[in-house]
């Protein structure tokens, strides 16, 4: 299969903001205010309490809200539907038409949506593992968590890219394994954003 590059832009996408989701399924509901306020400082959210913080997740209009990550699912599996399959599609669906349902019911629709993308084709996956990797890194280093196994996960998905053309891809993969920290995580970042919009080099 061949896949353009604005559709392997979808599905790296789309593996970021449901790993973004995900961890949000994780880590609420927040118990006290030090936990939400340290959650709301590493995402640069402006929240100073577990009601603030609540409130901001839930409102559309913010960036960083569940609505709004729902939305940016949504718009990437609309944009790479033709690869999907049915099965998959739907199963996005499924979840899009629940959006407005308790966090269990969203949790348990993005779970499945995910074990259905994990059915696919090696080829079609990697791109979408590629992003989930990638954010699971970032979500790491945000929250003082060891980032070190989904670095390790990086490097996995990026020894599958097509080569030679995403090759300097491997190569910063390979040093964010070496020593993952924001600096090579945002090296790696800035060479994959252009490779998706002029290709790789």
């Amino acid at each position: 299969m061949i896949l353009t590059l604005s559709a392997a832009s979808s599905l790296y996408w789309l593996g970021r903001y449901m790993v973004r989701v995900e961890g949000l399924c994780r880590l609420e509901p927040f118990q006290d205010d030090a936990h939400a306020v340290a959650y709301a400082n590493a995402f640069s959210l402006p929240a100073w309490n577990v009601e603030t913080l609540s409130q901001l997740l839930r409102d559309p209009n913010h960036l960083g809200s569940l609505p709004n990550n729902l939305a940016v699912i949504q718009d990437n599996v609309q944009s790479v539907r033709g690869i999907l399959g049915r099965e998959v599609f739907e199963a996005f669906n499924a979840l899009w038409r629940q959006r407005g349902q308790s966090d269990a019911c969203i949790c348990d629709l993005l779970h499945q949506a995910s074990q259905h993308m994990q059915a696919l084709d090696l080829f079609t996956q990697v791109f979408w593992s590629l992003g989930r990797a990638v954010e699971s890194v970032d979500m790491a280093l945000r929250l003082g968590e060891p980032a070190q196994p989904a670095a390790q996960q990086v490097l996995q998905v990026a020894q599958r890219l097509p080569d030679p053309e995403w090759q300097s891809i491997l190569e910063c993969a390979e040093q964010l394994a070496i020593s993952p920290d924001t600096s090579n995580l945002y090296g790696l970042c800035d060479r994959l954003h252009p490779a998706f919009v002029e290709g790789p080099r």
